[in-house]
């Protein structure tokens, strides 16, 4: 059975300060919450732009709107450190989460 791969764009929200995702309010919540996608097999990879303006997740075995959901309950977009980014309407600033297809 294939895995849907879904790509999300996160931007830096209002409460970002100058610097590293590690000098962010909420950090701590923040990896915590990356381990446990991990640990479950949904993170498969992503990081911070080199500007420190958002960033870039692969996620594996969700559809887009579940990967909505869950970028919304990351504490960075709770805390507002981040914005989760996505088509429609609410908190959301572009549309930003793509289907790509698993070349396995």
């Amino acid at each position: 059975m294939r895995r849907q791969r879904v790509v999300v764009k996160i931007k830096a929200g209002p409460t970002w300060q100058t610097g590293p995702p590690e000098d962010q309010p909420g950090w701590d919540e923040h990896a915590e919450f990356v381990d446990a996608l991990i640990e479950a097999g949904t993170f498969v990879m992503g990081g911070p732009f080199s500007d420190n303006s958002g960033t870039l997740v692969l996620l594996e075995g969700i559809t887009i709107a579940e990967a909505r959901t869950l970028m919304d309950s990351d504490p960075f977009v709770v805390t507002a450190s981040s914005r989760s980014t996505r088509s429609g309407t609410g908190r959301s600033t572009s549309t930003s989460s793509h289907r790509l297809p698993d070349h396995r």
